[in-house]
């Protein structure tokens, strides 16, 4: 459903403008996300909407579970990934980033 736009087959199940929204934020989000705390963690993203976004122009976004799940959205490369996961920390910073480097990969790799 993120993937295209929040499309459900033929089924407009959130509106467009909402996921737009979202993965393009607006000035105002973004420099509040960038004086906050997980900016020097999360470099580069911002967040809207419980979605940690990427990439705005490639529509590049995570959603961030406990115990080590992790969703990845890349709109232009047409991928979608989920790592499910049962990690013995509630959160764990540098498998989440390692997670997010790997995915990013992968989707660049599969869109070539």
């Amino acid at each position: 459903m993120m993937l295209d736009n929040g499309k459900v087959n033929d089924t407009q199940v959130i509106p467009p403008d909402w996921i737009a929204d979202t993965i393009q934020a607006n000035d105002d989000v973004i420099a509040a996300y960038e004086k906050s705390a997980y900016a020097e963690v999360f470099e580069g993203f911002h967040y809207r909407n419980q979605v940690w976004v990427k990439d705005r122009e490639k529509g590049a976004f995570y959603g961030i579970g406990v115990y080590g799940q992790l969703l990845y959205v890349n709109q232009k490369a047409n991928v979608v990934m989920v790592k499910l996961s049962s990690q013995p920390d509630v959160q764990n910073t540098p498998m989440y980033l390692d997670s997010m480097v790997a995915m990013k990969g992968i989707a660049e790799t599969l869109s070539k």
